[in-house]
């Protein structure tokens, strides 16, 4: 029983990582896989509105709410809410990597935040560093 909790853990670990940061190389190959891959088509086209939630993602998907949320948390072991975030997060880190031109505010607005305290403090628990400093340090500018 232990070994079968610990391959479904490490399975989900691995689609949770794969959603995150993975290209979309790998053919669709059971109806799991093809709900991730839906899921993240979908995050991908609408995680820049700010109104935009997990509601409207099981809508989306043609779920109910309850129903979509039970089915992620055992694909992926994780809470919907919280990978909304994490997913929006990462594409704000991305962003301020690669452009410097950005602001900490502009990404925000970007990536679907609209408090830019919230923003802050989730992304500082993400990368235990504020917009501001992450910026600096990975776009290599450094300040005098």
């Amino acid at each position: 029983v232990t070994n079968m909790l610990q391959k479904k853990k490490r399975e989900a670990d691995y689609r949770n990582k794969n959603m995150l940061l993975g290209p979309n190389l790998e053919k669709v190959e059971t109806r799991d896989d093809a709900f991730l891959k839906k899921v993240k088509s979908v995050l991908e086209e609408r995680f820049k509105s700010e109104e935009f939630g997990v509601e409207d993602l099981a809508e989306e998907l043609g779920m109910s709410y309850i129903q979509f949320y039970r089915k992620f948390k055992s694909l992926t072991s994780s809470n919907a809410n919280e990978y909304l975030r994490q997913f929006r997060l990462t594409k704000a880190a991305h962003l301020l990597k690669n452009d410097a031109n950005l602001t900490a505010n502009e990404v925000m607005y970007m990536v679907g935040f609209s408090s830019q305290s919230y923003f802050t403090r989730s992304f500082k628990k993400m990368f235990k560093t504020t917009p501001g400093s992450y910026q600096l340090k990975e776009s290599g500018v450094t300040s005098s």
